[in-house]
C-alpha cells in the first residue's frame, strides 16, 4: 500500500468510524429515554464532526492530487490532480451529508428523549419545593407539640 492508498484509508476509516459511533450513540440515547446517560457537549458535536473530516478530506485530496504534480509535464499530471480532486469534492460532500442528516436526527432523539422525562425543576422552583417541605414539617410538629400540651 502506497501513502497515497494510506491517506485516503485514513479519511475514510475516519469517517466510517465516526459514523458508527455516531449511530451507537444516538440510539443508545433514544434507547435509554434518559438524558441522564448522555454527554450534552460530545452530542452536540456530532455533526460538526462530520464536517471536519470532510474538510480534511478536502485537504488530503488536494495534497494527494498535488503531491505528484509537476508543471514541467502538466498533461501527465493532470490526471493525479483530478483524482486528488475527486477525493476532496467527494469526501467534503460526504461529511456535509451526514453532518445534515445527524443533525437532525440527533434533534428529534433528544425531543423525544426530553417529552417523556418529567419537567426539570428551574432553581426557584427547586427553593419553593424546599420551603414547602419545611412548612410541611413545621406544621406536624407543630401539630404534635400542641397535642402534647
Amino acid at each position: 500500500m502506497d501513502d497515497n492508498e494510506f491517506l485516503v484509508n485514513i479519511i475514510y476509516g475516519a469517517l466510517i468510524i465516526w459514523l458508527l459511533f455516531s449511530i451507537f450513540y444516538i440510539f443508545r440515547l433514544w434507547k435509554l429515554k434518559n438524558t441522564k446517560s448522555y454527554n450534552p457537549y460530545l452530542y452536540n458535536s456530532i455533526p460538526s464532526v462530520f464536517t471536519t473530516i470532510g474538510i480534511l478530506g478536502t485537504f488530503g485530496g488536494i495534497y494527494l492530487g498535488l503531491i505528484d504534480f509537476s508543471a514541467d509535464d502538466i498533461e501527465n499530471s493532470i490526471t493525479p490532480l483530478l483524482d486528488g480532486m475527486k477525493l476532496a469534492f467527494r469526501t467534503s460532500i460526504i461529511g456535509i451529508i451526514l453532518s445534515l442528516i445527524f443533525r437532525v436526527i440527533g434533534q428529534l432523539v433528544l425531543r423525544t428523549v426530553e417529552l417523556k422525562e418529567p419537567p426539570k425543576q428551574t432553581s426557584e422552583l427547586s427553593a419553593l419545593s424546599d420551603i414547602l417541605e419545611v412548612l410541611k414539617s413545621t406544621t406536624t410538629e407543630t401539630k404534635n407539640n400542641f397535642d402534647t400540651l
